[in-house]
């Protein structure tokens, strides 16, 4: 079941935050139904996407592999830029189209829940000052690379990023400064996690 999820309360009107989730690797936002019902509960809309997530990010890092081949898998995934020769997503299948795609359905089917309020009406991609991007694992990754490139309304992460390239170490883009300020960020792990430092 290949299938988005979403979740919103209409008694509450329309929502000025939304909160999107992506599962982990081979997970399927059905899985986390929970947490959305949970937004949906705050007075959020939430929506969980299905994307292409397998293989992981951590098992595409083999080596040899440049440093910021983590970086370009990421890119490929959640925006379509033909940047790896270890992932195939066309910009169609991307999570940022997917995301619009579904918004504007749901937009299109319950036209008074608000759902196109978090689509620009410029460039017809998401508003991302009003998403909070929540993910679990590899989508935790692509939830904390958001974080470098956008100004998101705040970021959750569960149990990731974890993205090592073999003997060099943390990859590069998890350096790089944030456009979400970093008091937005809330990060979760079990210490006993593989990806935890030893």
């Amino acid at each position: 079941d290949f299938s988005h999820t979403a979740a919103i309360d209409p008694p509450r009107g329309t929502p000025a935050r939304l909160l999107v989730f992506l599962p982990g690797s081979g997970g399927l936002p059905s899985d986390y139904t929970e947490i959305m019902r949970y937004a949906a509960d705050l007075g959020m809309a939430s929506v969980g996407i299905a994307y292409q997530s397998l293989p992981s990010v951590r098992d595409l890092l083999t080596a040899p592999v440049e440093p910021s081949e983590s970086e370009r898998i990421r890119r490929e995934r959640l925006f379509g830029d033909p940047l790896s020769d270890r992932v195939e997503v066309s910009r169609a299948d991307s999570i940022e189209n997917r995301l619009v795609s579904l918004l504007g359905f749901l937009a299109a089917e319950h036209p008074t829940e608000g759902w196109e309020t978090f689509i620009n009406a410029d460039t017809g991609l998401p508003e991302w000052s009003r998403i909070i991007v929540a993910g679990h694992s590899q989508g935790a990754g692509h939830a904390a690379y958001l974080t470098r490139d956008e100004r998101l309304a705040g970021a959750v992460l569960f149990a990731g990023p974890g993205d090592a390239i073999p003997g060099f170490g943390p990859a590069p883009w998890l350096s790089r400064t944030p456009m979400t300020p970093n008091r937005r960020t809330a990060a979760f792990i079990h210490l006993d996690d593989p990806i935890t430092p030893g």
